[in-house]
């Protein structure tokens, strides 16, 4: 038994086939779409529904123009009781637009993720593409009576006792999906991409398809499994997560799959590479084995990459001039196309600077504080605040801040509040991460005042005055560290808190002609994460988790009975971080048809956090940290490095050995300890 047979490199894959979204009753939308359609004479927009309360109803008009047209009354609880009226706006886009791509539909006014969060549901509008158009020629071919009857069946979600309209309007349906991406997982975790040409071209050898995914259906993958499991698919039946082909259309089947893999859609399909690159999800096409792998070649920014999805605070250490304020800048660059305004300007507006003073002692600087100069008290709002207010108004684009110096002043002072609110993160239920608010509501004037002068989006206002202004999951702060004397040490609250990065590594003979390889488009996937405790992450990946825990109580043993010894926290962001790499399996040394091995991927990541996470907090004289505590510790790093990968980690990159940033660290460390103290800033 075969899983589907994997896209050729097409085009770049679509980040939305991994959205958590689901749609059923799908006769019943698709009949709704066409009669929209049609009650609103065929243009090429509607706004189909009208607010009532936290929910929305079928615009009157409509409703009338379509039981005149059905010659049918009382459809009003019908119709608003349609998913295309009480779903969530992600599962119909995905179901609408992606996968049937009958039309293109979009939320009145608001962020595409508004609903995602209680039952409120807001006006939408359709965009009616040529399918619809194909759908209405198609319809047309059938008597008033028979197009009419079955259109009322549809919209009930019943079979259509007409079998020829149930069979001809099922198999254009089915030439709607040909070109969507679909995403499962094999049973070893690795990410299969695929359309339907891929599921026919199993079933046609006579072989079954496996439909089963190890985590859960997501996207159009998940929608498309309701398409099947509603009959709407001519050829395919699916039981127990295992796909069929209906037996008497065979014949049917086999030439469909030939139209399948010959049809060309708009990217001018096949071998046309210019449709591929730039994209964190790249396809390499291996002709030997006739499949393809995501592979990710990010080689130099892949670490800030992965640490920022695994926690959005990062510190960026090391000596002045290395570039690290700059990262920052690039980074949120590289959330737009290229050409674009915002990727030209210097200064996107997904992208904020503060310098950090030396006198700042309090949040009164960042956050702001309220005045009473002029008699009324008013809150007088601090750059960080503003941002974070712009930044809840594009949840989907990832939005950067960077604290340049950030340790001119003590940071767990002027930094009070956000320290603890980013340790409230939780997610729900749909990937979306809420923390307590950084400025809580409160009955005043002032307050409604702030929240006005914030945004002029009104749900926005609203959820501010009634929830407090909290960190949106898009807010990316990253802080810019120098070490030395005029510069404050870090706190272990502090560091506890953030995933640390060294930048100290220059080469003056490099970058005259290339700073270092472009990043390419980066977006909320590769950026924004969904998760945040190790729990999340766990069920998904076992025994890579395992893996991990494992080398984690290691190490611990030989932290035990010292303040550097490490808990929860560390833990679940070690697994975090872990996970976030195991897409990244693309090396510049290596041909672009061949990855890295899980296991040395997996032995690189824990190598990297254990830099990030544990040597960072160590510092001391040496009756705190002794040089043999420090070559105990590396000791257990360098052979625990090898059992999980198989290779060796060194001080230093040779034949037989991978530089290990932690090992080096360590050497470093050893090293300052002859002075009579050690720590991990320089």
């Amino acid at each position: 038994m075969n899983y589907p047979k994997q896209i050729k490199a097409r085009r770049k894959i679509d980040a939305l086939t991994g959205i958590k979204s689901s749609l059923d009753q799908i006769r019943s939308v698709i009949a709704l779409v066409y009669l929209l359609y049609v009650a609103n004479g065929r243009k090429s927009l509607v706004k189909y529904c009208i607010p009532n309360g936290n929910k929305i109803i079928i615009a009157p008009n409509l409703l009338k123009a379509i039981e005149n047209y059905l010659g049918r009354g009382n459809l009003e609880s019908t119709i608003n009781g349609n998913p295309l009226i009480t779903n969530q706006y992600e599962p119909l886009y995905v179901g609408v637009s992606l996968l049937m791509k009958l039309g293109y539909l979009k939320m009145e006014g608001k962020q595409n993720t508004a609903e995602r969060t209680g039952g409120v549901r807001f006006p939408k509008q359709l965009y009616f593409a040529n399918n619809t158009f194909v759908l209405d020629l198609i319809l047309k071919g059938f008597s008033e009576e028979v197009r009419k009857t079955s259109l009322y069946e549809w919209l009930r979600n019943t079979k259509a006792s007409d079998r020829d309209f149930e069979e001809r309007v099922c198999m254009f349906l089915s030439t709607c999906t040909i070109f969507t991406q679909f995403k499962l997982r094999d049973n070893n975790n690795n990410e299969i991409f695929f359309q339907t040409e891929g599921i026919y071209k199993v079933l046609t050898q006579n072989e079954e398809v496996l439909f089963s995914d190890s985590h859960e259906f997501v996207g159009p993958t998940r929608i498309y499994n309701n398409v099947l499991k509603e009959n709407l698919e001519p050829w395919i039946g699916i039981k127990k997560a295992v796909l069929n082909l209906k037996g008497k259309d065979m014949p049917d089947a086999k030439s469909m799959c030939g139209m399948f893999s010959t049809t060309l859609d708009i990217y001018n399909v096949n071998d046309d590479s210019s449709q591929v690159g730039n994209n964190i999800e790249e396809d390499y096409y291996n002709e030997e084995t006739d499949s393809e792998v995501a592979i990710q070649n990010y080689t130099y920014f892949r670490p800030f990459i992965t640490a920022i999805k695994s926690k959005p605070f990062l510190l960026l250490a090391g000596i002045s001039g290395t570039g690290k304020s700059r990262i920052v800048r690039e980074l949120a660059h590289a959330c737009w196309e290229k050409g674009t305004k915002e990727y030209n300007d210097p200064k996107p507006r997904n992208f904020e600077m503060i310098q950090v003073k030396p006198n700042w002692h309090d949040s009164s600087e960042l956050i702001g504080y309220v005045s009473r100069v002029s008699g009324e008290p008013i809150y007088v709002a601090g750059d960080f605040l503003k941002f974070v207010a712009k930044a809840w108004e594009e949840p989907d684009l990832p939005y950067f801040l960077c604290l340049d110096e950030m340790n001119l002043a003590p940071v767990e002072q002027y930094f009070a509040e956000y320290l603890s609110v980013i340790e409230s993160r939780k997610a729900d239920k749909d990937g979306v991460i809420l923390t307590d608010p950084l400025l809580k509501t409160v009955s005043s004037e002032w307050y409604w005042n702030l929240c006005r002068e914030l945004t002029s989006d009104e749900d926005l206002r609203e959820q501010f005055r009634d929830e407090g202004i909290s960190i949106p999951q898009n807010l990316i702060v990253i802080g810019t560290v120098n070490m030395d004397e005029t510069t404050f040490s870090f706190s272990r609250k502090v560091l506890d808190r953030a995933m640390t990065i060294e930048m100290n590594e220059v080469d003056l003979s490099g970058g005259l002609y290339k700073r270092h390889e472009d990043i390419g488009k980066l977006g909320a996937d590769e950026l924004i994460g969904t998760t945040v405790e190790g729990v999340d992450v766990y069920n998904q990946n076992k025994s890579i988790c395992d893996t991990a825990i494992n080398y984690l109580e290691k190490i611990n043993k030989v932290l035990e009975g010292t303040s550097f010894k490490i808990a929860y926290r560390t833990r679940n962001e070690t697994l975090l971080y872990v996970v976030n790499n195991l897409p990244y399996r693309q090396d510049e040394d290596l041909d672009e048809d061949e990855v890295l091995k899980e296991e040395y991927v997996i032995a690189r990541a824990l190598d990297e956090i254990t830099n990030m996470k544990i040597l960072s907090r160590i510092e001391g004289d040496e009756a705190k940290v002794s040089k043999a505590f420090l070559e105990e510790l590396g000791k257990v790093i360098k052979e625990e490095l090898k059992e999980i990968s198989s290779c060796t980690f060194d001080i230093e990159e040779t034949d037989d050995a991978y530089k290990s940033v932690s090992l080096a660290k360590l050497d470093e460390m050893k090293k300052r300890l002859d002075s009579g103290y050690t720590s991990f800033w320089s």
